[in-house]
């Protein structure tokens, strides 16, 4: 059984999955940031970067506890992020932080990148 720790931290919301054996969905926490941007009339890099430092931690470990694991339970990772800004390259830091924590495989995604 392979457990994945999948972290988003894109445009306006920070994300947590764990997945088992790849297709079964154990969790899925989302954090959005659409009411603190509506003010604007869309999504500003600087306050939704702050927002992401702030939520990574406790989305991270909400989705932990939903799945019944531990981060020592997770054998993989993908973390998707804004490599463009340095403000997603601190969040991007900050879960590569966790995940070097346990040591496990990672996959770091650029979704300027993806078509």
């Amino acid at each position: 059984m392979s457990n994945i720790l999948g972290i988003e931290t894109s445009c306006d919301e920070t994300a947590v999955a764990v997945v088992v054996d790849g297709f079964s969905v154990k969790s899925n926490v989302v954090s959005s940031q659409i009411a603190k941007h509506a003010i604007f009339g869309g999504v500003v890099p600087e306050l939704a970067a702050r927002e992401h430092l702030e939520a990574i931690t406790h989305v991270a470990n909400q989705a932990l506890s939903e799945a019944n694991m531990k981060l020592s339970d997770q054998e993989k990772s993908s973390i998707k992020f804004l490599l463009s800004s340095p403000h997603w390259k601190v969040v991007g830091s900050l879960a590569e932080q966790i995940i070097n924590k346990i040591r496990i495989e990672s996959v770091i995604k650029d979704s300027e990148w993806e078509t």
